[in-house]
């Protein structure tokens, strides 16, 4: 059964599309799950590496008929927990495994730059790239890519009425 929702609907989509790529172990809607640490093992409640999607509302401007247009970010946050280091000294062999996110990164953007979630949606476009700063050992890169869909869900939902004015003998 399709959701009602727009962003439902998206986070769908992007969820099904992201599984058709092997490396990733886990992808799920975007709950804080990384900063969590209070399960029974003290790590988060992923699997890694993942993709963790959260859909920002944006800003969406009038159109006609009660409708609007409706620009979002699409945030995903890909995380991995590498298990090696990246100095000078460390082989070569090592230094890519540990630097593997970024390989997960562009097969991920691949997979996601210019597609179309469905018929009601723009192409995802890349919007910028950060690398998070947090002090555990999980590597987070946060990706951002924009689209835009026309929201007529709530179109002519709204009954105009016509105003029958009231006129008494006093304004005549």
């Amino acid at each position: 059964m399709a959701l009602q929702s727009l962003f439902g609907n998206l986070f769908l989509a992007i969820q099904a599309k992201l599984a058709t790529i092997p490396a990733l172990r886990h992808i799920d809607h975007e709950y804080g799950q990384l900063e969590d640490y209070n399960t029974k093992d003290g790590k988060p409640p992923v699997s890694f590496p993942c993709v963790l999607i959260d859909i920002d509302q944006g800003t969406p401007s009038n159109t006609s008929d009660n409708s609007q247009l409706m620009v979002c970010s699409v945030i995903l946050r890909i995380a991995d927990a590498p298990h090696s280091g990246t100095g000078q000294s460390t082989p070569t062999t090592y230094k890519e495994k540990a630097l593997n996110f970024y390989e997960l990164e562009d097969t991920i953007h691949k997979a996601l730059q210019g597609w179309e979630p469905g018929d009601e949606y723009n192409a995802l476009i890349r919007s910028s790239t950060i690398t998070e700063r947090r002090e555990d050992y999980i590597r987070v890169r946060q990706v951002r890519y924009t689209t835009g869909f026309d929201d007529y869900t709530t179109a002519n939902t709204q009954t105009k009425v016509a105003a029958t004015p009231n006129i008494t003998g006093e304004h005549l």
